[in-house]
């Protein structure tokens, strides 16, 4: 039998005896490390009762607006939980949700489900729900990669190579010849181990530059780690530096290389302060974030661009760390100098969008909240959400003035909607613009036309936990056996009592 701790029924009966039910067999299997317990084993009530059920978060990151959803499968048995959310919860914090179930007059008599829920900002990044209506093929990579803008091409060169294309191969074999830095680093960003034998000559290139972001390269795809250790003692600082976050990148490091990075954190060139900071934020190390940001702001394209790719790859080494997609939102940025000269008409397709809860009942109109993320090397400038549809109205688009690579952007959309034939949601295309982007990115969302769509469209957007079993039982149907049988058997005690009485 396993452990209490890992498996805990729970059941919630609406009659004098406690009826047996479970939460998916065991109860922590939710999304990853978001674990949830309810507080006792058995909830009993005649026609309403509450109880506590705990969530703790185990993620090594802050998940944002935590939510526990519940639902019925009959009418008249209603489910109140509160909080409606918790804003945010630390690694390693736990918090109660109050449940509270009420049978109703018109709650049907028998066995029932509730079906619980988890939803959070972070959970469904990457779900099919928050990708492109219409994925993004090789095709649409091979002409942006003929695009007469570089930085379109080297970033569908760096996709293509991802998925294997041999176009995207060559592409990216040709600019590392030329010693281009942005391609060496899409070369080790792209995963791809044919790459190697073009990067490995570039560790001996006379420019520090081009040796440097060889070694970063080359710790990302884990190869050619010896030739990358011999650059520890080079003399130009950026090599060095590049050398050990390469080695960290890789997972082939010592201490001794991570203390080199964390004083050249405050070194005054903004190169090496970028690559040391890469290879710390690789270990954790918190205060080599701010050290990003701050060469990120910087108003060289190249510098933007450089730590565009670093903060990039930290979000997606997140990712697989802990299947979030990307680290919580930040404060919002201030605008700083648009990088498009560097970061121009790339394609949508590293273009996230997912919808927001909770979601207003647009009726009459209401708030339909989005979250977007790019994983652009650079910043978008300008962007303008809007939604369309057969029965939806745009009150008001949705509009931000910057948005950074691995920031997820919180944004709202006025919308009226007026579903046909009385329906509970309808569908909404989302259309994403931004001054970099040559052609929008395309979503659908749902959009709730009652309060019983809003719950619908709620119940989309979270993981499901299990079912909690829910057997109804009408005490009027049995008061009879409950209440008049006893005092029948009391009459009756009487009776027999005064006739024996009589007898004597």
């Amino acid at each position: 039998m396993p452990p209490r701790v890992l498996v805990m029924p729970l059941a919630i009966v609406l009659s004098a005896s406690a009826v047996q039910a479970h939460l998916c067999n065991n109860i922590y299997r939710t999304p990853d490390r978001i674990i949830v317990k309810p507080e006792k084993d058995t909830a009993t009530l005649e026609t309403n009762d509450s109880l506590r059920i705990f969530v703790r978060n185990n993620y090594p990151t802050t998940l944002r607006n935590v939510r526990l959803l519940g639902q019925m499968d009959a009418p008249g048995l209603q489910v109140t939980i509160t909080p409606d959310r918790i804003p945010a919860m630390k690694a390693g914090r736990k918090e109660a949700f109050t449940v509270r179930i009420t049978a109703g007059a018109g709650a049907p008599p028998g066995g029932h489900a509730l079906k619980l829920s988890i939803a959070a900002d972070s959970i469904g990044w990457g779900n099919a729900g928050s990708q492109p209506v219409q994925p993004v093929t090789d095709d649409d990579l091979l002409r942006a990669l003929g695009d007469s803008n570089p930085s379109c091409s080297v970033l569908a060169a760096e996709s293509l190579a991802r998925r294997g294309n041999a176009a995207g191969v060559n592409w990216l074999r040709d600019q590392i010849a030329h010693g281009e830095r942005r391609a060496i680093r899409a070369a080790g960003r792209s995963g791809n181990p044919d790459l190697v034998p073009f990067l490995l000559p570039k560790l001996a290139d006379r420019n520090g530059f081009v040796s440097g972001t060889t070694c970063l390269a080359l710790g990302l795809l884990k190869a050619g780690l010896d030739q990358v250790a011999g650059l520890r003692g080079s003399g130009d600082a950026y090599v060095a530096t590049a050398a050990r976050a390469g080695l960290i990148l890789a997972g082939r490091s010592d201490e001794a290389d991570l203390s080199y990075l964390r004083r050249r954190l405050t070194d005054n060139d903004p190169w090496v302060r970028c690559a040391a900071a890469w290879g710390c934020a690789w270990m954790d190390e918190t205060q080599a974030l701010a050290v990003l940001d701050e060469v990120f702001g910087q108003r060289d394209a190249e510098l933007v661009v450089f730590a565009g790719d670093a903060l990039v790859t930290l979000a997606e080494r997140q990712e697989g760390l802990t299947a979030e997609q990307a680290p919580a939102a930040e404060a919002t940025p201030q605008p700083t100098a648009s990088s498009a000269p560097a970061f121009a008409a790339p394609t949508p397709d590293r273009l996230s969008l997912k919808q927001s809860q909770p979601t207003s009942n647009c009726a009459t109109g209401g708030q339909v909240s989005v979250q977007l993320y790019h994983s652009y090397p650079g910043p978008l400038h300008n962007v303008r959400v809007e939604a369309s549809g057969e029965g939806i109205t745009l009150t008001a688009p949705a509009t931000l003035a910057f948005l950074k690579p691995t920031q997820i952007a919180t944004l709202s959309l006025g919308v009226r909607a007026s579903a046909p034939r009385g329906a509970d949601t309808i569908p909404a295309q989302v259309t994403v613009t931004a001054d970099e982007l040559r052609e929008p990115g395309r979503f659908t969302i749902t959009v709730p036309c009652t309060e019983a769509g809003v719950q619908q469209v709620a119940l989309q957007q979270a993981a499901p936990v299990g079912e909690v079993g829910v057997r109804v039982v009408r005490f009027g149907d049995y008061h009879l056996l409950l209440f008049g049988l006893p005092l029948l058997l009391v009459v009756a005690a009487l009776i027999w009592r005064w006739r024996k009485q009589r007898r004597a």
